[in-house]
């Protein structure tokens, strides 16, 4: 079906593929490294689509079959893009190499690897990021650093991991971020473990210029009731109070599956 209405929606301002086609199953290439006729992959590669409202686009697929390059080379004004395949936690897409260019894109969300290479070679305005999946090599790491310090202008960003991060991946990933006003974690730590939790929280409040803060708890964490996440804000709070440095805080506890706000402080 989105082989047929796709090219004709040339008012269509968000668009949202979600495959979870295997590896095996794809036959969407040919020996010659063309895309087969009359297949997601050729509608993509050709110059069938052009969709001038455009401004989000969001792939997530299993595997790696949809090259995405004149897509986006068609498709200037984007804002927002979202690249997710199965297999390139830790490399960049192949396709990203020809892609010079997006100047209106504002936000990013993918692995740290496409987010190093997009920094690094794209001419973009962006300023908020979500990072998507575990922690990479420490070059990768390095990388974020250099990059993330050349791009002053990125004030958002997030960590979005299903197991969540840990407090000193976390630290690796933030040491640099001193411009990010706004920080979204999935955190892998139980507040049941309370010490270790507020440490976390506290490694989150180490940037200079953060004022809003949101955790996203882990699944174990689903069923607690929300006191315990409130007394564990306290001893945050009084942390803060102890050591002089309470100042105007936004921090929201969400929920793993919904991302509903459990409790939360202005401190």
């Amino acid at each position: 079906m989105i082989m047929q209405i796709l090219p004709s929606l040339t008012s269509l301002v968000e668009l949202k593929i979600s495959l979870a086609t295997r590896t095996t199953d794809v036959v969407n290439w040919k020996t010659d490294g063309t895309p087969r006729p009359k297949t997601l992959a050729d509608l993509f590669h050709g110059k069938i689509i052009d969709l001038p409202a455009l401004r989000l686009f969001s792939l997530k697929e299993m595997s790696y079959h949809i090259h995405i390059d004149r897509f986006l080379e068609r498709h200037p004004l984007l804002q927002s893009l979202h690249v997710e395949c199965g297999g390139f936690d830790h490399l960049p897409l192949p396709d990203w190499r020809s892609v010079r260019t997006l100047p209106s894109l504002t936000h990013f969300k993918g692995s740290l690897a496409n987010v190093n290479y997009l920094l690094a070679h794209c001419q973009t305005s962006i300023n908020s990021l979500t990072i998507v999946g575990g922690p990479g090599s420490r070059h990768a790491f390095d990388t974020f650093s250099t990059l993330i310090e050349a791009n002053p202008n990125i004030r958002k960003m997030e960590l979005q991991e299903n197991g969540g991060y840990i407090g000193h991946v976390m630290s690796q990933y933030l040491t640099t971020c001193t411009n990010v006003e706004t920080l979204a974690v999935d955190f892998r730590c139980s507040v049941t473990v309370v010490g270790l939790w507020v440490d976390c929280v506290l490694e989150c409040l180490k940037l200079p210029n953060v004022h809003k803060l949101v955790i996203r708890i882990p699944r174990q964490d689903e069923g607690i009731q929300s006191k315990v996440f409130e007394g564990a804000l306290g001893d945050v709070i009084l942390h803060h109070k102890l050591n002089g440095t309470l100042c105007n805080f936004d921090l929201d506890i969400v929920s793993h599956s919904s991302k509903k706000i459990i409790c939360g402080a202005i401190f």
